[in-house]
C-alpha cells in the first residue's frame, strides 16, 4: 500500500471498531462497550495524528476537532466506572463493615449512572449522527489527496503515493527516541513526567499496531506487548490523580449529621490511600517493566 491506502484503511478500521460497540453501548449490556468506543475514538484520533505527518495538519484539523466533542461525552463516564469497579469496590470488600464506604460507594454509583446516562444520550444523538455521517463521508472523499496538503507534509519524501513502509520506518523510530529520552531519567520524573511519558507510550504503541502488518509477526508482538506493559502500569500511577478529581465531585449532603458526615469523609481518605498504594507499588514495578521494553528489539 502506499501512505494515503494505508491511513484510507486504518481509518476505516478505528471506525468499523466503533460502530461494532455502539450497540452494546447503548444497551448498557457491559461496560467493556464504552470502553471499547473509547478506545476505537483514540485510535481514530492517534491515525489522524500519524498520518497528519504525511499530508498536513490543516488536512485532517477539521475532524479532530469534530472527533474531540465525542471523545469528551464517553470519557467521564469510562472514567468512573473503573473508578467504581476497579478502585470502590476492590476497597468496599476490604473493608465490609466501614459505615462511610458504603454510602460513598452509594453516592459514586449514581453519579457514574448519570454520566452513562450523559454518554448514551450523546452516541443516540442527531449530532453523533451526523458526525459519522460526515467522517463517512471525508474518508470517502479522501480530501488528503488534494495538492494543497499533501505538497505542505512534514514528511515530503514519504508523500502519498509512496509505499506507506518509507512513511511508517522514521516515525516509528522518530517516537521511540522519544521514550528512550524518558528512560535515561526515569527515576526521577514527577507526576507529571509520568503522565506525559503515558502519553507517548500510548502514541507508540497505536502507531505500531497500526503499521505492524508489514513486519514479521513476532518481531511486532513482543515490542507491542512490552508497550502494553508500560501502558497498564503508568496508567495505574496516574489513577492516584483521577481518583483525587472524581472525589472532588461528590458533595457531602447537608442533612448527614456530622458523624455520618465524618464516616463519609474517612471512606474517602482510604480509598485515596488505597489509590495511592497501588500507585507505589507500580511504581516499583516500571523500571523491571521498562527494561523488559528496553530489550525489545525494533522491528522496523
Amino acid at each position: 500500500m502506499n501512505t494515503s491506502e494505508a491511513f484510507h484503511t486504518i481509518a476505516w478500521n478505528c471506525l468499523d471498531h466503533l460502530h461494532n460497540n455502539e450497540a452494546g453501548m447503548r444497551e448498557r449490556a457491559d461496560p467493556e462497550y464504552l470502553h471499547q468506543m473509547r478506545v476505537a475514538l483514540r485510535r481514530e484520533r492517534s491515525a489522524l495524528s500519524v498520518f497528519s505527518r504525511a499530508f498536513s495538519k490543516s488536512a485532517f484539523a477539521e475532524m479532530v476537532q469534530e472527533l474531540r466533542w465525542i471523545a469528551g461525552k464517553l470519557g467521564p463516564a469510562r472514567d468512573w466506572d473503573v473508578f467504581v469497579t476497579k478502585t470502590i469496590v476492590p476497597v468496599c470488600a476490604a473493608f465490609p463493615q466501614h459505615p462511610g464506604l458504603q454510602v460513598l460507594q452509594e453516592k459514586c454509583e449514581k453519579i457514574r449512572e448519570q454520566h452513562n446516562d450523559d454518554a448514551c444520550r450523546a452516541v443516540e444523538s442527531h449530532n453523533y449522527t451526523e458526525l459519522m455521517l460526515k467522517l463517512g463521508a471525508w474518508l470517502s472523499a479522501e480530501p488528503w489527496l488534494d495538492a494543497d496538503y499533501h505538497e505542505s507534509s512534514n514528511l515530503p519524501e514519504s508523500g502519498c503515493g509512496a509505499p506507506v513502509v518509507k512513511f511508517a520506518e522514521p516515525l516509528l523510530a522518530h517516537r521511540h527516541r522519544q521514550l528512550k529520552k524518558y528512560g535515561r531519567k526515569l527515576e526521577s520524573l514527577d507526576t507529571h513526567q509520568l503522565h506525559a511519558l503515558r502519553i507517548v507510550v500510548k502514541k507508540q504503541r497505536y502507531a505500531a499496531e497500526f503499521f505492524a502488518g508489514l513486519y514479521p509477526q513476532k518481531e511486532t508482538r513482543h515490542y507491542i506487548q512490552s508497550l502494553s506493559g508500560l501502558q497498564e502500569i503508568l496508567g495505574i500511577i496516574n489513577d492516584v490523580a483521577i481518583v483525587e478529581r472524581l472525589l472532588g465531585e461528590r458533595t457531602l449532603e447537608g442533612n448527614q449529621d456530622e458523624e455520618n458526615q465524618g464516616n463519609e469523609r474517612e471512606a474517602a481518605g482510604i480509598i485515596r490511600g488505597w489509590s495511592a498504594s497501588m500507585a507505589s507499588l507500580k511504581m516499583r514495578e516500571l523500571g523491571r517493566v521498562w527494561r523488559d521494553f528496553s530489550k525489545s528489539p525494533i522491528f522496523w
